[in-house]
Formats: C-alpha cells, structure tokens, sequence
C-alpha cells in the first residue's frame, strides 16, 4: 500500500479537537424505529440540516471556503459539516477538482476509519449525492444499524465478504485486502453505489435508483437505517415499516444482485473461500 494516508498522531491531536461542530442535540428531533430485521432504524429532523447550500461560483470548489479551519491530509482535507446530522460531522473532500472516486480514495478511507473510530459514507452522482461535482465523502459519531444485522457468509480467505439481512441489499467486507476486488467490482458493474465504512468493515450498496420516494433522496445513511428527514411532519408519522420498500426500491433487484454477485466471484482470487448455499 505504500506510505500511510492517516497520520496517528495527526489523528489523536487534531482529529476530535480541531474543527468546530456545528451539532446541536437541543435544535434536533431524533428516535428510534423497532424493525423485524434486528437493529433498530435511527430516524432524525433538524431545520438547520433541511436547509442547503448553494454554490455562487462554477469555478470554485464548494467546498473551499465552508470552515475556515481544515485537517489537511496528503490528498484530502477535512472540514466541519455546516448540515450536520450528527456529533463531530465532517465533511472530507479531495483537495483535486474530480468527481469519481478513485482507488486512492477507497484506500485512505478504509485507513482513516478504523484510526478515527467513527462512521463514513460516500455517495456517488445518481446515489443521492448532495454534491456530486467534487468527490468527498462524510463522517461523524454515530453508528449506523446495518453494520449491525445479522448476515449469511459469502467468502471467506483472507477477508470476508457477507451478505446482511436487511431491506436494502449491500455486501459487507471486512478483514484487509479486498480494496482492489472491491473498486474492480465497483468498476465493472457500472452501477451508481454507496459506502458505508465502520472501524472494521465496510458495507457496498449497488444502487437501481436515486429517489425512491418523490421527496426524498436516499443516501448511504438512509440505506443503512439512519434517516435523515427534510420534512419534520414526515419524520413524525414515519415508521419503520413503511420505509422497508424505499430501501429496498432503491437498490438492485433479484436478477441484479446475482449479476452482482457472479462478477463479484470471478474476482476473487480464492474460490476455495466460497461459501457453500
């Protein structure tokens, strides 16, 4: 892999301390949602997060100029999020004007999360992206529910790939080692996609629609179980039942997830490692 992304002591002296943190738990609505599939769905509402932000200038970064203060990495830097839905939400954005995440990104990521301690998702253009012109990517301090469905074995040799039980139909990775099956699969499969990474695994949604809903964008959060709501009376009468069919409607069907899951084992480099249905 080369020189490491993620400075540790970086990390411990600047990370939790240097940034502002724009949350406020007493301007917020949030509660849970019992599901049948386990982990309960977080449901949140706050008017500072259904607000948004416009860009003025087409040749600006619109990232450039949100936080006076930045966590500069090698390729990246990290700034407070203005919208935040949760404590310490940052937004971390390539410091070169592209739009696609490159495999370099993957990388830093998945070296970032487990030394942060803290949840990240992606959203590509097409995935419910706020800002899809310039690649970045989100984290902050919560957990998100799908990493903690229970999950049936896909591969396991070196690193595990899992299939989670839950409305929305991702691939769980974790172990080290997969970043390059992963971005070939990303690669090949051509589909709009969502990340979300915890400290020790990383979940991969291939998306089939961006808006399941009329109103509503569903990014990596929604998909795994954190909703975020624009619209407080939504967020009132919303249940988690009712949100199965988006979650699912926004992801691949049947004969996808198959396709998905073909071209996923004719990357791997041990087919010993598969499990037998």
């Amino acid at each position: 892999m080369g020189k490491p992304f993620v400075d540790a002591e970086l990390l411990a002296s600047k990370w939790r301390l240097q940034l502002p943190d724009y949350f406020e738990p007493s301007a917020c609505s949030s509660k849970k949602a019992r599901t049948s599939f386990g982990p309960d769905f977080k449901l949140f509402y706050s008017e500072r997060r259904a607000s948004k932000y416009y860009k003025r200038k087409a040749e600006q970064c619109i990232f450039d100029g949100l936080c006076r203060k930045s966590i500069k990495f090698p390729r990246h830097k990290a700034v407070a999020n203005l919208f935040p839905f949760a404590p310490r939400h940052r937004v971390i954005y390539s410091r070169k004007h592209y739009q696609e995440m490159r495999f370099k990104d993957l990388e830093f990521a998945l070296e970032l999360a487990p030394n942060a301690a803290e949840s990240f998702i992606y959203a590509t253009k097409g995935s419910g992206a706020g800002i899809p012109e310039h690649f970045h990517f989100q984290s902050f301090n919560a957990e998100l529910p799908a990493f903690k469905a229970s999950s049936r074995l896909f591969y396991n040799d070196g690193f595990r790939i899992e299939k989670p039980e839950f409305p929305s139909y991702c691939l769980k990775f974790s172990g080290t080692g997969f970043a390059r099956i992963l971005y070939s699969l990303i690669q090949e499969s051509n589909h709009s996609f969502n990340l979300a990474v915890s400290k020790d695994s990383l979940l991969y949604f291939p998306r089939s629609k961006e808006v399941p809903e009329n109103w509503w964008k569903f990014g990596a959060a929604e998909l795994s179980g954190f909703f975020v709501f624009r619209d407080f009376q939504k967020f009132k009468a919303a249940k988690a039942n009712e949100l199965y069919k988006p979650m699912k409607d926004a992801c691949l069907g049947l004969k996808e997830q198959e396709r998905t899951e073909s071209l996923l084992e004719s990357l791997l480099p041990e087919k010993s490692g598969l499990a037998k249905n």
